[in-house]
């Protein structure tokens, strides 16, 4: 159960990393196509196409990341401490 938990929210991250990465990609490709030419800073389309392999590999790696780590956090909050009596849902301390 705990590692099908933490492969979903794994996939979470992932998937919540590309939205981030879509709509940061429009906002590039629009800057680039509409308000400047970015040959006029002396970056060729060969570039900006590597750049955005580089970007999309540590993206994908980062959301990977958070979302494992996102996962065992929840476990643990969720799991472990409440069924401990750790976690206390609408009592102050």
């Amino acid at each position: 159960m705990r590692t099908l938990y933490i492969i979903a929210f794994t996939a979470l991250g992932i998937l919540i990393q590309f939205l981030f990465h879509a709509a940061l990609e429009i906002q590039v490709i629009t800057f680039f196509t509409e308000i400047v030419d970015p040959l006029m800073w002396g970056i060729s389309w060969k570039a900006l196409f590597a750049v955005h392999r580089v970007s999309a590999v540590v993206l994908f790696i980062g959301g990977a990341y958070v979302g494992f780590q996102e996962g065992q956090h929840w476990w643990r909050e969720l799991y472990i401490k409440r069924k401990s009596g750790l976690w206390k849902i609408g009592r102050r301390v």
